[in-house]
């Protein structure tokens, strides 16, 4: 592959795995990567080892399920419309923050119910040693 193709794949790789949520990254088909790259499939794998190479991203192969596990992008600047996108996630990720905050709450005051001034389950007496 000349150089300058191969760079613009490695670029379109990077941008499609960036854009996709950490769940969706954990096992992407070589399929999705050939159609975002515009690369035929029997050159995907050799494109993910140069961008592993490279550092450009951190994952592994399973090349009996033709798939691609990245668990970490090269961050890079990013365009405005880049920049809303990742808001938005964040925004969302805040909120999920927030609700498993509130489930803990809510779990620790129901444990703290039973339990007595002194430490112990109600109707029953603690031991101090």
């Amino acid at each position: 592959m000349p150089f300058l193709r191969q760079k613009i794949c490695l670029m379109a790789l990077v941008e499609s795995v960036s854009k996709r949520e950490s769940a969706q990254r954990a096992a992407l088909p070589f399929e999705v990567v050939a159609r975002e790259t515009g690369l035929p499939e029997d050159e995907v794998e050799h494109l993910v080892m140069k961008a592993l190479s490279l550092g450009l991203i951190k994952g592994s192969l399973d090349q009996a399920r033709a798939r691609v596990c990245v668990e970490w992008v090269q961050p890079r600047v990013l365009e405005m419309e880049q920049l809303k996108a990742l808001r938005g996630k964040l925004g969302a990720w805040l909120e999920r923050v927030k609700d498993t905050s509130r489930f803990v709450q809510g779990q620790q005051e129901g444990v703290g119910a039973g339990v007595g001034a002194n430490g112990a389950a109600r109707g029953q007496e603690a031991i101090v040693v």
